[in-house]
């Protein structure tokens, strides 16, 4: 028996064929309801995830592989406990945490640490530069957050130290 790819969408019962499609679906109806009639025995178990509650995040052993009747199929659970983090860059610190907030974000301004990172570009002054949690991942709603700001210095127009040349030192007239 073959436990089904995560994203086959068959389902298929049956000595050889695809168990059923796991992941996305609803732990307690199709997913598992779709496991037992494939003869394997199904244990849920909770994940933290951005997913919707409930839904199937991942299974082990991974579909595809071969497993006899009977195998244990272990399908991890989302708990919705996640929010994912959106991307900041080229925000102003007003527009930071409402942004963050329309992704589900609780954690207040005490949890964003705000640092300074320098920019080459003057347009990038005071806006988000750098975040140190990438865009597209999974964090806890209230988690502590660094959020670099850009600050423009503009580049030195010296091209060295200055070199020494003889001068005189002017007198008054008549002196």
């Amino acid at each position: 028996m073959v436990v089904g790819r995560l994203g086959d969408p068959r389902a298929m019962v049956g000595l050889g064929r695809c168990a059923s499609r796991a992941e996305g679906l609803p732990h307690g109806d199709l997913a598992t309801a779709n496991l037992r009639a494939a003869g394997f025995v199904v244990t849920p178990a909770p994940a933290d995830s951005s997913k919707k509650q409930g839904e199937v995040v991942a299974q082990s052993p991974a579909g595809g592989g071969p497993a006899g009747k009977n195998t244990s199929v272990t399908i991890n659970v989302s708990s919705g406990n996640r929010i994912v983090m959106p991307d900041l860059t080229g925000l102003t610190s007003a527009e930071v945490l409402p942004r963050l907030r329309a992704n589900g974000y609780t954690g207040g301004p005490g949890n964003i640490t705000a640092t300074a990172v320098p920019v080459t570009n003057p347009a990038q002054n005071g806006l988000v530069a750098a975040q140190s949690v990438p865009p597209g991942t999974d964090i806890e709603p209230s988690a502590p957050l660094n959020v670099g700001f850009g600050t423009y210095a503009p580049a030195s127009t010296t091209a060295g130290p200055p070199t020494a040349t003889a001068t005189t030192t002017p007198r008054p007239p008549g002196g």
